[in-house]
């Protein structure tokens, strides 16, 4: 709060928290902007507004006839908006685009959806794009990342490389006398570069582990994920 009497120095009432200056009735002066004498973070100061609303601009020279009695006291508050800033999603080789929430500094934002790339798991979000910076799970509710009016923060997916193709046949028991040889030839060229792993090692790999997952049958070979 400040209080405007009837030209002086500012003074400060440490106690009381707040400022006081004398003004003189009729003559042009000017109110301070709410920046020179407070600050809120995340929050801007816009003017002052006395207790019966009487709104005042800080820092525009005009005549302060808020009080026409010698030694009147007016008190006035600071008037204060939130600002707002940007967080902008990028998914670093994913599927998705990139999104932005436009949000205020003290409201709380769920992170969204993990996107998808092939190839990979999500393991979380991150304030830099190479993970060093601070970690946010899945689903995580954020607030107060950017101080300044219109300022921007990016969050980053980060990401854990898959690792391996696999191959599963659509029987429990793996014959290779059920596979005609053209589906066989067909698997050989999907996976004998993988290590030349034999086909029996790699139906028992876990579906999660695995970029694709192939389904081996004597009609041919389809994938099913």
């Amino acid at each position: 709060m400040m209080k405007i009497i009837d030209n002086s120095d500012w003074d400060w009432y440490e106690d009381e928290g707040f400022y006081s200056r004398f003004y003189t009735y009729d003559e042009e002066d000017e109110l301070p902007c709410v920046s020179q004498l407070y600050s809120l973070t995340g929050w801007t100061g816009l003017g002052w507004e006395t207790e019966d609303g009487t709104y005042v601009e800080g820092g525009v020279p005009e005549k302060l006839n808020l009080a026409d009695k010698l030694g009147a006291v007016v008190d006035m508050s600071a008037v204060w908006k939130e600002n707002m800033y940007n967080i902008n999603i990028d998914s670093n080789g994913g599927y998705d685009a990139g999104s932005t929430i436009i949000t205020g500094y003290e409201k709380e934002n769920e992170l969204p959806d993990p996107p998808l790339r092939p190839g990979y798991d999500f393991d979380s979000w991150n304030t830099e794009e190479d993970g060093k910076g601070t970690k946010y799970e899945n689903k995580d509710v954020v607030s107060k990342l950017v101080e300044d009016d219109g300022g921007n923060m990016t969050i980053y997916a980060q990401w854990k490389k898959k690792k391996k193709l696999c191959l599963k046949v659509s029987s429990n028991s793996y014959l290779k006398s059920l596979i005609n040889p053209a589906a066989e030839a067909l698997a050989k060229n999907w996976f004998g570069k993988n290590n030349n792993t034999l086909v029996e090692n790699m139906m028992n790999k876990s579906d999660k582990d695995c970029v694709q997952v192939w389904s081996v049958s004597r009609e041919g070979i389809s994938r099913t994920r």
